[in-house]
């Protein structure tokens, strides 16, 4: 009876041992996707700042460019 609550209580420890390793496994394999999750939000951050960039770009470009013809507009009034 003896033997047979130690080997119980082993296969307990063993199937325990077994369990923890799993989760440990599955838990450095969800760390590191979560971590290349956080470098691609990271990325898509800087590419949404870059397009707020070049649109702001683009709006004083075509800023300038109504300028500049209206003025030209108004030279071929005159002229």
């Amino acid at each position: 009876q003896q033997q047979q609550q130690q080997q119980e209580q082993r296969f307990g420890s063993d199937e325990m041992k077994q369990l923890k390793e799993s989760f440990a496994k599955k838990e450095r394999k969800y760390k590191n996707e979560i971590e290349i999750l956080n470098v691609r939000i990271e990325q898509c951050e800087e590419r949404i700042y870059e397009a707020q960039q070049d649109s702001q770009d683009a709006d004083a470009d075509a800023e300038l460019f109504e300028k500049h013809a209206r003025e030209q507009e108004a030279k071929c009034l005159k002229a």
